[in-house]
């Protein structure tokens, strides 16, 4: 006989039990009919392991002790015991939705929205701790929705679960809470968890709400709770840049590994978070780090800029940097993909030209102090990254050329381009003399990074293992033997420190928008350009690393933000290269071939927009979802439904103007 069955003959009489309707760690849920009362209540069965381990007498002494919990914000205990020897528990049924759904809808949540809830079950959880009752797990599946309001459930029972079997769960291997949101004395067995455990799991809660995942991930509980003990949270302000600097203070404060580092209760933690909501953002100019960065214009643009500005970034300074004494280098509308000499005197560029028959693409270099520009390339149907060797003598490319798309290298002297055969990511490594390969974009566990002279015959390989992903980008460390590669895994990229020996030194994670990430390396630092997924807004993100242990720091500084940008970095980090653009996009239906090889008709552009957008293609590939900026100024943009396919006109239908940044459009 199935549980279920064993549960509705025990029951008879008292509740009727009609269907399955979650699934948790320690119980499974059931959607029941108290008959005495005639009301709707969820059934909450613990595992028959658990169970077993327990014993009912244990279980129930604990569980009373939650069942005298009288607060608004709390999910009372109606009735709890045992049936056929299952242990259960009943609680309201809550006609609304978990936290979970709703993250699991929207990712990340509107600041108001997620204070609101915190601020809620703070208020919850101070009424137990002042009664001695710890919640023991504190998760966005144990807070309930509805109509505005937030109820905080099983409380109390992680507790019965903890002390009715804890230390013969724990050699069963059976989790005691959830690791994600665990704090770490919890995570280390430690039988003092007080009140500031549960701190710690609300500030983890509130991470998640607003970065769009736990601030510790990991592919096993066991991998997650070495990370939990080992490594801090990457700072919210690196995944979501408008989150006011306060908030993120009192975020990592509540999140500190040490318990007399956090706040003292729940409500202490709220309120610092309101206080910081409340707090307007100093502007850029105010900060008083400075560095040297130049800006060039990008993507078919209409405008474009050079700047440099003095100075480095301290690692220990706040996280936003300064740009300063910014100096004009181009005056060319149409030019992108910057990449600076290590030495900071050269600059090469990729730079459009356009006629009647479509548009190519050509490589130029310059003296930065003056002189005029190079062709060292012309008419490429497709040009997409490209890297100046650390000596100077070459220049790496990917992109499309008579109907090859690949990684070429071209002498800075001149001459005919030399392909590669190879589209994966590339770097120079060390020197100038060799490169370091990627071959292939399928997901994999272990990956291999080739190492090969400028003719691209590998003569060498570097096996680096991971969680399953592509490895998207490729970094070489000035005057050092060591990279930097990003790993991508669905819509994170993890940036691992390494060397020859593929040995993984350390790493940082950052949510990534629909791009390939971009990254960029000094002497001393590691500088990411990252996307919002959310309003398409770039940043670029300096990372301070140790050459010496291949050490990334746990923090990092904002050194620019505005559009999204490609980068490039001098060797000694004091002169950094971005795009300074207005955008003019082209829209075309080509088939796959032709965008590999870059074969661009004029015939088969659709569209072309100026404003910044994000697009969503629907499932059969007949229409589009388009979001766009209608004003920036007003802080409006719209939503519109277009046909797409085979280079036809759009008529945008059905739009709706919209308050707020652009948020990405998904098809239902």
């Amino acid at each position: 006989m199935s549980v279920l069955d064993r549960l509705r003959t025990s029951m008879a009489g008292r509740y009727q039990i009609e269907r399955q309707i979650g699934v948790g760690g320690m119980a499974t849920v059931y959607l029941a009919r108290d008959l005495k009362h005639d009301r709707e209540v969820a059934l909450k069965v613990l595992r028959a392991d658990l169970s077993a381990v327990i014993g009912t007498e244990r279980f129930l002494s604990e569980v009373r002790i939650a069942a005298k919990l009288d607060h608004p914000h709390i999910l009372t205990l109606i009735d709890s015991g045992s049936a056929d020897g299952i242990l259960y528990y009943v609680l309201p049924y809550v006609r609304g939705e978990s936290l979970r759904a709703k993250l699991e809808r929207e990712n990340q949540l509107e600041v108001q929205d997620a204070l609101s809830i915190i601020t809620q079950v703070a208020s919850a959880l101070d009424c137990a701790h002042g009664q001695g009752v710890v919640h023991r797990d504190v998760k966005p599946e144990n807070i309930l929705l509805h109509q505005g309001e937030a109820v905080l459930a099983d409380f109390g029972i992680a507790l019965a679960v903890k002390e009715g079997g804890g230390d013969r769960l724990t050699e069963m291997g059976l989790p005691l809470g959830t690791p994600k949101y665990m704090s770490p004395e919890q995570a280390m067995g430690d039988r003092g968890v007080d009140r500031r455990s549960d701190v710690y799991s609300l500030a983890a809660v509130f991470y998640e709400m607003m970065a769009g995942e736990p601030p510790v991930t990991g592919p096993s509980a066991q991998a997650i709770i070495a990370k939990l003990l080992t490594q801090n949270p990457i700072k919210l302000r690196v995944v979501r840049e408008t989150i006011p600097l306060a908030m993120e203070q009192a975020t990592a404060k509540a999140l500190a590994k040490t318990p007399a580092d956090r706040f003292g209760s729940a409500g202490e933690f709220a309120r610092a978070l309101s206080a910081g909501a409340r707090e307007r953002q100093s502007p850029l100019s105010a900060s008083r780090n400075m560095m040297l960065a130049i800006a060039v214009s990008a993507v078919a643009v209409i405008g474009t800029s050079v700047w440099l500005t003095q100075g480095k970034s301290d690692p220990l300074a706040p996280s936003i940097v300064a740009l300063r004494d910014r100096t004009q280098i181009t005056n060319n509308g149409r030019v992108r993909l910057p990449d600076v000499s290590d030495d900071g005197r050269m600059i090469a560029y990729v730079v459009t030209d356009c006629g009647t028959g479509g548009c190519r693409y050509g490589i130029e270099m310059k003296d930065i102090a003056g002189g005029s520009s190079r062709r060292l390339l012309e008419g490429a149907t497709a040009l997409y990254s490209l890297e100046v060797s650390p000596d100077q003598r070459n220049i790496l490319f990917l992109g499309s050329t008579k109907g090859v798309f690949s990684w070429f290298l071209v002498s800075t002297l001149g001459g005919p381009a030399r392909q590669l055969g190879t589209n994966g990511p590339a770097a120079f490594w060390a020197g100038g003399d060799s490169l370091l390969l990627v071959r292939g974009s399928v997901p994999s566990a272990t990956s291999w990074i080739l190492v090969s002279g400028l003719d691209g015959v590998p003569i060498d390989s570097i096996r680096v293992a991971g969680p399953t992903g592509v490895i998207t980008r490729l970094v070489s460390v000035p005057n050092s033997r060591r990279l930097v590669y990003a790993l991508t895994v669905d819509r994170t990229t993890e940036w691992i420190s390494s060397d020859r020996s593929g040995k993984h030194y350390s790493s940082i994670r950052f949510s990534q928008g629909p791009d390939v990430p971009w990254g960029a390396a000094s002497s001393d630092a590691l500088f990411i350009s990252t996307v919002s997924r959310m309003t398409n807004q770039g940043a670029v993100v300096r990372i301070p690393f140790d050459v010496r242990t291949g050490q990334l720091a746990e923090r990092g500084d904002t050194v620019y933000m505005g559009k999204p940008t490609a980068i490039s970095v001098t060797a000694d980090g004091s002169a950094l290269v971005f795009e300074d653009q207005t955008v003019q996009h082209d829209f075309y239906a080509l088939s796959f071939v032709d965008l590999l090889t870059g074969r661009f008709s004029e015939d088969e552009r659709f569209m072309r927009l100026t404003s910044n957008f994000i697009l969503s293609l629907s499932p059969d590939g007949s229409a589009m979802l388009l979001g766009r900026d209608i004003s920036p100024e007003e802080g409006t943009s719209q939503l519109s439904v277009m046909p797409f396919g085979g280079g036809r006109r759009p008529v945008f239908r059905d739009g709706i103007t919209l308050r707020g940044s652009l948020i990405q459009p998904r098809w239902a």
